[in-house]
C-alpha cells in the first residue's frame, strides 16, 4: 500500500462534509505550493500530532512545517532551504483562511 492509498484510506473514514474540506484544502494548499514554485506531495509518515486528535472532527492540514530528516529524535535537523519557501507557502494558506 502506497502513501497516497493510506492517505486515501484515512479521508474515506471521514465524514463526508470533513472529506470534502480536506480535500479541498489539501488542492488549495498544493495551488498555492505550485505558485510558489515546489510540488507537495502526500505522505503517510504514521506520527503522532495534535492533527490525530482534531481530524476525526474537521479537516486537518498536518505536517506543514519544514522539510527535514529525523523527525521527532535525537538527531533531528531541518533544511535551512526550505525554510523561506514554507513561511512564503504559510503566509499564502493564511491569506486564504476567513
Amino acid at each position: 500500500m502506497t502513501d497516497a492509498d493510506r492517505a486515501r484510506r484515512r479521508l474515506a473514514e471521514l465524514d463526508d462534509s470533513h472529506k470534502h474540506r480536506a480535500l479541498l484544502y489539501w488542492s488549495i494548499y498544493q495551488e498555492l505550493a505550485a505558485e510558489i514554485g515546489f510540488d507537495l506531495v502526500d505522505t503517510f509518515t504514521g506520527g503522532g500530532s495534535d492533527g490525530n486528535f482534531t481530524a476525526p472532527h474537521t479537516a486537518t492540514l498536518d505536517g506543514l512545517g519544514v522539510d527535514g530528516e529525523g523527525a521527532h529524535t535525537n538527531y533531528e535537523q531541518l533544511y535551512v532551504s526550505s525554510i523561506a519557501p514554507r513561511a512564503r507557502l504559510l503566509h499564502r494558506l493564511f491569506q486564504t483562511l476567513r
